[in-house]
């Protein structure tokens, strides 16, 4: 595959619920190659991501929080004390043989397997804390 149909396939794989085998018949690529292809990408990405300043994801200062907090305050004057907002995210992820792992990302109520998350943002839209 050539690197802008790489490209096109990490897109996908991570812009959708779909499975590698529904990946494959899209694509019209073997499981193995397609496999190799997003293991590759991922890891291209998450090397690129770790050093890229924009990426990061870091609490914010005592003078940022302060910042933070004034202009919370000038929004909304009778909420003190306010640097931020929390969000919950379920991810869907993709199956895992171990049994273990598997359970523990089982939501039954979504009929799904599931990552939970927890974001936290400041008044500016950027994240700083995720969990």
């Amino acid at each position: 595959m050539d690197p802008i149909a790489q490209l096109g396939l990490y897109l996908f794989f991570v812009g959708s619920t779909m499975g590698i085998k529904h990946l494959c018949l899209i694509l019209g690529v073997t499981p193995s190659v397609c496999s190799r292809m997003i293991t590759t990408m991922l890891s291209l990405v998450v090397e690129k991501l770790k050093k890229h300043p924009l990426a990061r994801v870091k609490f914010p200062n005592v003078d940022r929080i302060a910042n933070f907090a004034r202009q919370i305050k000038i929004h909304e004057p009778e909420v003190d004390d306010v640097i931020g907002f929390m969000d919950g995210i379920l991810l869907t992820s993709e199956c895992t043989s171990e049994m273990l792992e598997q359970n523990s990302m089982y939501n039954g109520y979504h009929s799904d397997t599931m990552v939970n998350n927890l974001i936290a943002y400041g008044p500016d839209g950027k994240f700083f804390f995720v969990q």
